[in-house]
């Protein structure tokens, strides 16, 4: 394992000076066996450091002109290409690897192991940053990593990717809330499955201390003062509730089995601990 980590470690500098070779190895199946949940641990860890160092200096060289000064150099790009920068095949090499794994990545972020979920969301950053992954399917992630109660650093870090992406679709947040509850409460069962599974976090502030939800803090960081936004959240939390289309006549144990009653439950755990703002929040639930 040790020989495999410095080998990955020695040719991250040849995947940067050389993306195709990356590529190669893609084909040849290296890097789906590297990411392969029987990896080691050190290896695993070492390849999610490979492929942010790639990106970090991937965009680096994007952003400081080499990547125009070399298609200038070259007589044989159109101008054509030049304005649509199809001619830099090079710089979506390292992306389009990358994203093939997107599926892996996302299950990387409920991994037992506190420092490959660090690691996993760091990568997702580079890749949300610049613009390699869908928001849409990586939001409920994120949302669900922010019941990693265990591990501060791991839910802060992905509290500050969906705060960054609130800013920019605060929309796609409401939307995908449903599903984050769901990931969030998938996430406690498997990572931590001698816990009670719970959607409240004690807070204190140095005076009182009380319970405040899993999603308190992007709740009131994005969601909080669009009142749009805020019902909207609401009211997708509330059609989980929804019981309309099960028969509640028949045996008890099929009825809860159609609805799911642990979820329920937690759903209304998340709903009882939000950070409300206005007495007008509860009375619309």
């Amino acid at each position: 394992v040790e020989t495999k980590c410095s080998s990955l470690k020695a040719l991250t500098g040849i995947f940067v000076a050389r993306p195709r070779v990356l590529l190669m190895m893609q084909k040849a199946g290296t890097i789906g066996s590297i990411m392969s949940p029987k990896s080691d641990q050190k290896l695993l860890l070492q390849a999610l450091r490979c492929w942010r160092e790639i990106l970090i200096a991937e965009e680096k060289r994007v952003e400081s002109g080499d990547a125009k000064a070399k298609m200038d150099s070259n007589e044989n790009i159109t101008l054509s290409k030049k304005i649509s920068g199809d001619q830099d095949s090079d710089a979506t090499l390292v992306g389009g690897v990358l994203t093939q794994h997107n599926r892996r990545l996302y299950t990387m972020t409920q991994d037992r192991r506190d420092q490959i979920r660090y690691a996993c969301v760091d990568l997702l950053s580079h890749l949300l940053r610049q613009g390699l992954l869908n928001p849409f399917q990586t939001i409920p992630y994120l949302f669900g990593l922010q019941g990693d109660i265990g591990k501060p650093d791991v839910r802060a870090l992905a509290l500050k990717l969906l705060i960054n992406e609130g800013e920019k679709r605060p929309d796609m947040l409401r939307q995908r809330i449903c599903a984050g509850v769901k990931s969030a409460y998938t996430f406690q069962r498997h990572v931590y499955p001698d816990r009670e599974v719970t959607a409240g976090i004690l807070k204190s502030d140095g005076q009182r201390s009380g319970y405040e939800s899993i999603f308190g803090s992007i709740f009131k960081a994005s969601i909080s003062n669009v009142r749009k936004q805020k019902q909207g959240l609401f009211t997708n939390l509330l059609n989980l509730f929804n019981v309309s289309e099960i028969d509640l006549t028949t045996r008890k144990e099929k009825v809860a089995k159609q609805m799911d009653l642990p979820l329920l439950s937690f759903t209304s755990e998340v709903l009882a601990y939000l950070p409300y703002n206005t007495a007008n929040d509860p009375l619309f639930i």
